[in-house]
Order: C-alpha cells, then structure tokens, then sequence
C-alpha cells in the first residue's frame, strides 16, 4: 500500500501521448511540454535545432506551443475521427485526451502481444532445437 504523503510525488495521473520531435514515434510523458521520447532524442535535437526552427516558428504563428502541436499529431495518428470535432469547436484537445490515451494504450497492448508472440514462437524454436 502507498503512503498517502508519496502519491502526490510517486504516482503522477496526468499523461500526455505526443509525437517525439526526433523520432517521430509515439511517446508519453507526464510532463505537458516534453517533446522529446528520449535523452537520446533529446540530445539530438539539442545538436540540430534547425530541424526544430520551422515548428517553432508554425507554433508561434498559431498562437500555441509546440508541445501542444506534437499532441495533436498524435491524436490525428491515433484518433483521426476527433480532428472534425475539435475543428468544429464542440471537443477540445483537453477533453479528447482520454480518448487519445486509450487510443495509446491499446496500440501499447497490441503490440506487447504480438512481442510476446514472436517470444514464446522463438523460445518454443530454442527449445525444439536443444532437444534434436
């Protein structure tokens, strides 16, 4: 059982999926403004800005950031239904989010599966193997 005075530090409820600026894979975080899936990715933004300057200057016409513009590609990747809603005004990014998390966690579980597939398949090879 947690402590009630660690939860608030240990247990973080917010998450945000986004699109990493490095990458371009799927990524979550709890931090709203993190663009980055990876130190490494980090790093490699860190040594090329140019490939970030473009966006900067997009998100700063719009009036917005770009973390927020990295939340929305990954919303049109994961539920590109939503896109009319939200340009329609009746659904805001902020309300679309748990929807877009469940959109991610499926994604996560699917692919878990078909890792854990492709495991017991060569585990099952390996141990065949062994014992010809």
């Amino acid at each position: 059982m947690r402590s009630p005075l660690l939860t608030p530090v240990t247990y973080s409820r917010k998450r945000y999926v986004f699109v990493c600026l490095a990458c371009d894979r799927l990524s979550e975080a709890s931090r709203a403004d993190q663009v980055t899936c990876s130190s490494c990715c980090r790093v490699h933004l860190h040594r090329h800005p140019e490939l970030v300057a473009d966006l900067r200057v997009l998100a700063a016409k719009m009036h917005i950031t770009v973390a927020q513009g990295q939340h929305a590609a990954a919303l049109l990747r994961l539920c590109p239904e939503l896109e009319a809603p939200i340009m329609a005004g009746t659904l805001t990014m902020e309300a679309a989010r748990p929807q877009v998390l469940a959109a991610f966690d499926r994604l996560v579980m699917q692919v878990a599966r078909q890792l854990a597939e492709k495991s017991t398949f060569q585990n099952r090879a390996i141990a065949e193997a062994s014992y010809a």
